[in-house]
């Protein structure tokens, strides 16, 4: 069954009062067993804009992911947030990729990208080329297309998540000269603002 995915980007004004909301989240979290892949980390914007922050939790399937979200355990957190900061956030149902599951010794990396397609043709051959592409970097879907909600702030219309064996793996796949050709496909057929962003490896919840 897919995945479900939390994947908030968020720019803190008050850090220490972000804190509070930090601290207070972990009981939704492993009730509803929402483990971090990233929790900040290092981030680099390559195309379009994201916010300073970026979040990426795994449920077990979308439906828990969304409950989570509804809950009593992270409603009773979530106003700790609000005055400390601006969030735009996902919540979307992942992907079943038939490519073989990242394996990794180190942190993983990963690209966020959403999305507004304006020739839906175009970004199809894009797609498929970019599948062969990322492959040959170990890269593969969690999210693609598919179950979306957006239950604070504005992004574009169709998410994307794909996770690579590292950091450098991820950033690499964009900035190869092979991708160029890839990429090409795509102009003038999406809008996109893309992110790459470092995995997480510590305590889960």
């Amino acid at each position: 069954m897919p995945k479900g995915y939390w994947l908030p980007q968020i720019d803190v004004s008050n850090m220490d009062g972000y804190k509070a909301y930090m601290a207070a989240t972990p009981p939704a979290h492993e009730k509803y067993k929402g483990v971090a892949l990233v929790r900040a980390g290092r981030t680099e914007v390559v195309e379009g804009h994201a916010r300073t922050r970026n979040v990426i939790r795994e449920f077990p399937d979308y439906a828990t992911a969304l409950a989570c979200y509804r809950s009593d355990e992270y409603q009773r957190a979530r106003p700790l947030r609000l005055p400390h900061s601006v969030c735009d956030f996902v919540i979307a149902g992942g992907y079943d990729d038939p490519a073989p599951q990242v394996s990794a010794a180190a942190k993983r990396g990963y690209w966020i990208a959403h999305i507004d397609v304006t020739d839906a043709a175009a970004h199809q051959a894009y797609v498929a080329a970019m599948v062969a592409h990322v492959g040959r970097f170990g890269g593969r879907f969690l999210v693609r297309g598919g179950a979306r909600e957006v239950p604070e702030g504005q992004v574009r219309a169709r998410t994307a998540v794909l996770e690579f064996p590292s950091y450098d793996a991820a950033s690499g796949s964009y900035h190869s000269p092979d991708y160029l050709p890839v990429k090409k496909l795509r102009d003038g057929a999406a809008e996109v603002d893309l992110v790459i962003v470092e995995g997480y490896d510590g305590p889960k919840f």
